[in-house]
């Protein structure tokens, strides 16, 4: 999931937050999630498996972003 969390800039994920709220962000990755599972065992080949495992990731990293853009994690000063 880190991978995937460094694919979009981190000053692009406040906005993205705040323009839909970070608890249908985190709903949705966590739907992302679930759904890119059962994709995955529902592959054959390898390939798909991969790509479904990608997507998972994907959604797996919104819950971070969202809990860290939130405030919960005091930022040290500089």
């Amino acid at each position: 999931a880190v991978p995937a969390d460094a694919c979009l800039p981190k000053e692009d994920r406040p906005a993205v937050l705040d323009r839909f709220g970070r608890r249908p962000v985190a709903i949705a990755g966590l739907t992302l999630t679930a759904l890119a599972s059962v994709g995955a065992i529902a592959m054959s080949s390898i390939g798909a498996i991969i790509a479904a495992r990608v997507v998972q990731a994907l959604g797996a990293s919104t819950g971070p972003a969202a809990i860290v853009f939130e405030g919960r994690w005091p930022v040290p000063a500089a």
